[in-house]
């Protein structure tokens, strides 16, 4: 993390447990039952662990699996929280989904986001473990080449529109 940081990175909140916080259901099949006080503790242990770890108090979440919902924005908000997602409302917000914690190959990973990106493009990718992750790995180095080639640069800069107007589309 502190690589990220000394890099200019914004670090934000994922929640703690990585369950679908407007179903409860865990990564592990268990359902936790949905209140305001669940997803207030999964985001605010992440916030203090981030914190106790070095890195300023979070200001963006993006919840697992996109599920949110107004209740989860709600109590995100009150905790200081705005919501980023991977994924635009329509193609004018210029999100790009490498689809790359879909199983896709490192070629599709390629080809779905070098067709996509344009200036001012936000392309989203995901780490972790396993092949997946392998997979966006080795396509980095040819989206930088045709980044390049488009005459695009990188930033760690997050855009103020980077909602994806989600909250329009959700209960």
């Amino acid at each position: 993390m502190a690589h990220a940081l000394a890099g200019g990175n914004a670090i934000g909140n994922h929640s703690w447990d990585h369950g679908d916080l407007t179903t409860g259901k865990l990564p592990n099949g268990t359902l936790e039952t949905v209140s305001t006080e669940w997803v207030r503790r999964e985001l605010e242990r992440t916030n203090e662990t981030l914190v106790a770890a070095g890195a300023p108090r979070p200001t963006l979440y993006r919840p697992p699996y996109g599920a949110v919902n107004k209740q989860v924005d709600q109590t995100a908000r009150e905790l200081g929280l705005r919501l980023v997602m991977p994924f635009g409302y329509d193609e004018t917000d210029n999100i790009v989904d490498s689809h790359d914690s879909e199983g896709v190959s490192s070629q599709e990973i390629i080809n779905v986001t070098v067709q996509s990106m344009r200036d001012g493009s936000i392309i989203t990718m995901h780490d972790g473990l396993g092949q997946a992750t392998l997979n966006s790995i080795h396509a980095l180095q040819a989206i930088v080449d045709a980044m390049n080639e488009k005459g695009l640069c990188s930033t760690t800069a997050v855009r103020e529109d980077a909602t994806g107007r989600i909250l329009d589309m959700v209960g």
